[in-house]
């Protein structure tokens, strides 16, 4: 699936040993409540994770080891425009 224990437990609401670490190392980013942004992460979780039906809940999140830099703006919060683009290796 994906080489951050993490998204797992994120993805499938498993609950593993991993995620005390992650939730450490990581900061989690709830999906957009902006239907058509919250439309492009689901797209991507489905093209990266090979899950074809992922549709986010109010509870889906993702951490931000998916994204670029570029998302963030000063204070380390996404930019409203931000799209996941950094996919495991």
């Amino acid at each position: 699936m994906c080489k951050y224990p993490h998204e797992t437990a994120t993805f499938l609401n498993e609950k593993r040993n991993d995620e005390v670490f992650c939730l450490i190392k990581y900061h989690f980013f709830r999906f957009p409540k902006n239907e058509s942004q919250r439309q492009k992460w689901d797209a991507w979780v489905n093209k990266v994770h090979v899950v074809g039906t992922f549709k986010s809940t109010p509870n889906s999140g993702l951490c931000s080891a998916h994204f670029a830099k570029e998302c963030y703006t000063p204070r380390n919060r996404l930019f409203q425009s931000a799209v996941p683009s950094i996919a495991p290796e």
